[in-house]
């Protein structure tokens, strides 16, 4: 004998808010609003859906045109950021002080490495 299926109503199922009905069960309703059926065809809801593609264009045109030049700006800070930083890195190893720490942490380096009778 069979065990019996026990099946959830949709009203009780805690997911029932994605549950899509089933198209091949003859008995669940169908309530898509995007089927040709359930869009209004008339002359004002044709001019307003045309409005509203028009308006969407031509903002997101404007967006676009007013934003298309700050890429390249922030690219243009950022290299000017990167050559200043380099140029101060550049000053501070020229300096004396500053070849003698790296040629001592250096040589600190290939003691510890192993590595002798290597001096800079």
């Amino acid at each position: 004998m069979p065990t019996p299926v026990v099946a959830l109503s949709n009203h009780l199922h805690p997911t029932h808010a994605f549950d899509a009905p089933n198209p091949h069960d003859p008995q669940a309703t169908h309530s898509d609003s995007r089927t040709p059926e359930h869009v209004p065809n008339t002359r004002e809801h044709r001019r307003a859906r045309t409005l509203r593609r028009v308006r969407s264009r031509t903002l997101r045109g404007l967006r676009t045109r007013t934003e298309r030049g700050a890429a390249t700006a922030e690219y243009a800070v950022t290299i000017v950021a990167a050559c200043g930083l380099g140029g101060i890195l550049v000053a501070l190893l020229k300096s004396p002080v500053m070849q003698n720490a790296l040629k001592a942490l250096i040589n600190y380096a290939l003691k510890i490495a192993g590595v002798e009778g290597v001096h800079l």
